[in-house]
């Protein structure tokens, strides 16, 4: 009776693990970043959703995308910009188009804190 309580619960990880992504960081996909454009004590820049059809429109699927901060220092002042990006998993193999639309690997950023991405293509 142990084993069988054990295989259905390594099947039950392992499913909930495919219907969530679990690939993310596997070597088929990317992190991929670009600054949300936000500055200090403005209420600005552009949300996960809006920049995921940046990707979307360009024929690449975005199997992920959160809010992250790319680790930098800046000026503490209104105005000056916050760090913020917006980061998406995408497949490996549309790297190249990402970049051709301002997007870089996360592994560009010196500082930045990866965390995993728990929604796929929201916030």
């Amino acid at each position: 009776m142990t084993n069988r309580v054990l295989l259905s619960a390594l099947f039950t990880l392992a499913m909930g693990l495919a219907a969530c992504g679990g690939s993310e960081s596997g070597a088929d996909t990317i992190k991929v970043f670009k600054s949300d454009g936000s500055s200090q004590c403005q209420n600005d820049g552009a949300s996960v959703d809006e920049m995921r059809m940046e990707l979307v429109e360009a024929g690449i699927d975005v199997i992920c995308g959160q809010k992250a901060n790319d680790g930098g220092f800046y000026c503490a002042a209104c105005g000056c910009p916050t760090g913020d990006i917006n980061v998406y998993t995408i497949n490996a193999a549309n790297q190249a188009d990402a970049e051709s639309l301002g997007f870089g690997p996360v592994s560009d950023l010196e500082n930045y804190q990866d965390r995993s991405c728990s929604e796929p293509g929201g916030a």
